[in-house]
């Protein structure tokens, strides 16, 4: 969420000054001592896995799910679902500008139309989604190439920053301090985008209840294979 919204901004308007802030590094620096064979979890603060430019997903299998409702991930809360699936459109546009593209599934819509079919004569329901398998891989170089951009459009990526607290003065006047290491730094901006992702869910709920601004918990999805 973080690298698109940088992304956002600085394609739309190349003049603004645009920092993104990442408690962890850049993907070539997130390496995890439990890739050396037999090398227990050594507690890393930041975890190479979890944090870092991409968030936890960078090392998944990399599948794109291109569908406005998966779940409890439903677009259609926030706009109609002909906007969403434009959305959905643009997003997979932009995917494709930096090679994330791969073989669409189901590969044959109309036999995937003719199963759910059959399904629900059994009283079940069989949910269609277009789908493209990236691959673990693949996906990290990836997330760089779209972080080399950002850097080649004049974006600031600071890296292992943590944000101590954001101060709003105003509507149009925030303070965001951070410290890399024992330094600390504060950076004024008009406007600042929180996306923690899965490392940052226990700080952007501790901020929240600092502030006292409400927030909804929702229940986990759990999948089986």
């Amino acid at each position: 969420a973080g690298l698109f919204c940088a992304y956002e901004l600085i394609t739309k308007n190349k003049d603004l000054k645009v920092v993104v802030l990442d408690k962890g590094y850049r993907v070539k620096k997130r390496v995890c001592p439990m890739n050396k064979s037999g090398v227990p979890c050594q507690n890393c603060n930041p975890c190479a896995i979890l944090a870092g430019y991409g968030g936890a997903g960078t090392f998944s299998d990399g599948k794109s799910n291109f569908i406005p409702k998966l779940g409890k991930s439903d677009l259609t809360k926030y706009m109609l679902e002909s906007e969403a699936n434009k959305l959905i459109d643009e997003t997979e546009e932009i995917f494709n500008k930096f090679n994330m593209d791969a073989q669409v599934y189901p590969s044959n819509m109309d036999e995937a139309k003719a199963i759910r079919k059959e399904v629900a004569k059994a009283g079940s329901k069989l949910l269609i989604i277009k789908q493209k398998h990236l691959g673990s891989d693949r996906l990290p170089q990836y997330i760089d190439g779209i972080c080399d951009y950002l850097v080649d459009k004049g974006v600031t990526l600071i890296d292992k920053a943590d944000v101590e607290d954001i101060i709003t003065n105003d509507e149009n006047d925030h303070e965001l301090t951070y410290s890399t290491g024992r330094k600390k730094e504060t950076i004024k901006a008009s406007k600042v985008v929180v996306a923690p992702g899965r490392a940052g869910a226990k700080w952007i709920q501790e901020l929240a209840d600092k502030y006292k601004i409400p927030y909804l918990s929702q229940s986990i999805e759990i999948g089986v294979r």
